[in-house]
């Protein structure tokens, strides 16, 4: 609950074109689960549409609305340490629910794909999020 002119601040993930770790995730949990591909990489980064966001706000009278973009570049010392970080979330329930793959199995083919798409160790590596700001009127 907004006092009147509380300020609201959130940020979503930008689509999978500009973090590929979610696309990546995903293309490799698929060679692991055809059928019933487990999503919990991948939709985070299914908000990324501006305009619904930006048009609920409006509507339930939030303004102004402020919208901006943020990349940020990091750099990962470890690929193999940074896939295994990506597995153990609440994606493992998924894995686990799904049975018949070790979740180690899949870390080290995550690793193997960023190396592909990134390169060798370290490595820098692109995300990017969008930024809403807006105000309680």
């Amino acid at each position: 609950m907004l006092r009147p002119a509380g300020r609201y601040l959130f940020r979503v993930w930008d689509s999978e074109r500009y973090n590929p770790f979610a696309s990546v995730s995903f293309e490799v949990l698929q060679r692991f689960f055809p059928v019933d591909t487990p999503r919990f990489l991948l939709d985070p980064v299914a908000c990324h549409q501006i305009d619904p966001v930006k048009e609920l706000l409006i509507s339930t009278g939030f303004d102004p609305v402020v919208i901006s973009v943020q990349r940020h570049v990091y750099e990962i010392a470890d690929i193999s340490a940074f896939a295994r970080a990506l597995i153990y979330t609440p994606l493992l329930f998924e894995i686990r629910d799904r049975g018949g793959v070790d979740p180690e199995d899949i870390a080290a083919a995550l690793a193997e794909a960023f190396q592909r798409e990134l390169g060798a160790n370290p490595t820098r590596y692109p995300m990017q999020a969008i930024l809403f700001e807006t105000q309680k009127p």
